[in-house]
Parts: structure tokens; C-alpha cells; sequence
């Protein structure tokens, strides 16, 4: 809903022009490339330039694809994605400290490197996934001195709400670590409130420096 009221809202400002819009979103997950999909297919057919950067090619898409390797490969191949909500909490945080090494998968593909380090490309819009294992792809919207939006197919965990200030009381917005619902004992409080703070002080403590760092690497233009 956020993501399509930004969207919205960008498509009224430049209304009276074509944008070029970057679309980063390599992760090969086909639910959430089906879900985005659509929305920049009519951004398309408005009339707006859209270079989307994907891990799964869509043959009947209008605009420029640049697929690249899909990062997650190895990990669904070992794993059942639909188990990861079973993994226990220090499981998610040692994954969640992986997903860097998951990003250099497509960070170092020669055709990523040269959109990051180009000097003469320029987007009106960028339009990403960082929050799901990505954050070093919110950097997109730096180098290219754009707007970013957010795109979100999964129930935000709380470092997402936490750093796009969308509200949240861990009284009663739970996490799908808690397994709990919106109806929660003082046990059930105190643990989702356990999760939500490790949630948000993990990230911006340990992922959020490694991200950063992971930024530089193979650069030589500055940031």
C-alpha cells in the first residue's frame, strides 16, 4: 500500500514527462517478481523508461531486463523458503549476517558494476527491496541522487517500520518470530518485545555496518 501511494504520487509529478526508473529487485522469488511486475509494466505503458534489474527474465516484458545471477540459489536449494518462519531466532540473525555474501553474488556481475560505477546514467526514481536481506541495495538511490521506494511483498519485520517511521507498539504489532497474534498474554508481550528490540538493534548494530562497508567494495568513484 505505501509502495503503491509513493508510486502514485511520483506518477503525478512527473506526469507531464517520461521518468527513467531503475527497478532493483534480483532476488528469484517469482510471488514477489509477480507482484512488482505489473506495476511497472503500466509505468511502461505510461510512457516511462524502466530498466529492471531481476534474477528471473520475463519474455514478455516491454521494458530492459538485466538478470543476473539470483542470490538466493544455493540457499533454496539446501532449504524450504517457506520453513525459514520455523527458524528459531539465532538462526535468522546468522542468515541475516550471510546476506551480504548472498548481495556479492550480483554486486559483482560486470553489468552490475558498470550501472554503479557508470557516471553518465541517470534515474528519476529507484525502486528496490533492500529491507529483505538487501539493505546494501538502498545505496542505488545515493549514487543516482533519486527517490527511492521501498517495495515490500512480506509482512514487515520491525526494522522496517522502525526505518521508514511507520508506527508500531510491540504491545501489539507482532513478529512472525513471536508467533503470536494480535491477542497477547504479558508473556507473550514480553517476548515479542524481546524479539522486536533484538530485531531492530541487530540490524542497526551488526548488519547495518557490514551493509555499509559492503558498499565500497570493488568501487573507486566516491560515494
Amino acid at each position: 500500500m505505501i509502495s503503491r501511494l509513493c508510486l502514485d504520487l511520483f506518477l503525478v509529478i512527473v506526469s507531464f514527462q517520461g521518468a527513467n526508473i531503475l527497478v532493483f529487485t534480483p532476488t528469484g522469488s517469482h510471488s514477489h517478481q509477480n507482484t512488482y511486475r505489473p506495476i511497472f509494466r503500466e509505468l511502461f505503458r505510461r510512457g516511462h523508461n524502466i530498466t529492471y534489474v531481476t534474477s528471473l527474465l520475463d519474455s514478455n516484458a516491454p521494458y530492459h531486463q538485466i538478470v543476473v545471477k539470483d542470490a538466493l540459489e544455493d540457499f533454496t536449494a539446501k532449504f524450504d523458503v517457506f520453513e525459514i518462519r520455523n527458524f528459531g531466532l539465532i538462526a535468522n540473525l546468522i542468515m541475516y549476517l550471510r546476506s551480504l555474501d548472498w548481495a556479492s553474488t550480483y554486486l559483482s556481475d560486470p553489468r552490475i558494476q558498470e550501472l554503479i560505477m557508470s557516471k553518465d546514467q541517470h534515474f528519476d526514481l529507484v525502486a528496490l527491496e533492500s529491507s529483505l536481506f538487501q539493505e546494501v541495495n538502498a545505496n542505488s538511490g545515493h549514487k543516482f541522487q533519486a527517490p527511492t521506494v521501498e517495495l515490500l511483498a512480506v509482512p514487515p519485520s520491525f526494522w522496517f517500520l522502525h526505518v521508514t517511521g511507520n508506527p508500531y507498539s510491540f504491545s501489539c504489532t507482532t513478529s512472525s518470530l513471536s508467533k503470536s497474534t494480535g491477542r497477547m498474554n504479558f508473556m507473550e508481550r514480553l517476548k515479542n518485545t524481546f524479539v522486536g528490540m533484538t530485531n531492530i538493534l541487530f540490524t542497526k548494530y551488526f548488519m547495518m555496518p557490514k551493509h555499509s562497508s559492503g558498499i565500497l567494495v570493488g568501487r573507486t568513484d566516491p560515494l
